[in-house]
């Protein structure tokens, strides 16, 4: 069986936008249980409120404070989906830059990405100095 068809009937490599096609391959070849860490990036609006008279210090408030509302949601639908396909989300606080650190078989992740809140799912990969 090819990669490709491998992956075609999961929803993996090449069939979605938000998570990467090698990233994509890698959870194509995942036993249905196994878990892998990720990183969901969710789609942050700017505010709609005009913010040109504003200080610096007080548009960085509004977009720590839309990113926390944003988060705050993404919590909620991200343990929704979870509870139902598996996997634990690992960021307990919300972070300046709005990211949410899950652990998940691929089922999640997919699942998880076909989420109109979500903007991108990339692989956590361990950090290394050369």
């Amino acid at each position: 069986m090819s990669s490709n068809s491998k992956s075609d009937k999961k929803g993996g490599a090449g069939k979605n936008d938000k998570i990467s096609r090698a990233f994509a391959e890698r959870l194509d070849e995942l036993q249905p249980d196994q878990e892998i860490s990720a990183v969901i990036l969710p789609t942050i609006s700017p505010s709609s409120e005009p913010v040109r008279a504003a200080t610096r210090s007080a548009r960085r408030k509004a977009a720590e404070e839309t990113i926390a509302a944003v988060m705050k949601d993404g919590f909620k639908r991200t343990d929704r989906q979870l509870s139902s396909t598996g996997g634990r989300r690992v960021t307990q606080e919300p972070n300046r830059l709005g990211f949410i650190h899950i652990t998940a078989p691929a089922a999640s992740i997919y699942a998880l990405a076909g989420q109109d809140w979500v903007k991108a799912i990339i692989e956590d990969q361990p950090a290394t100095l050369s």
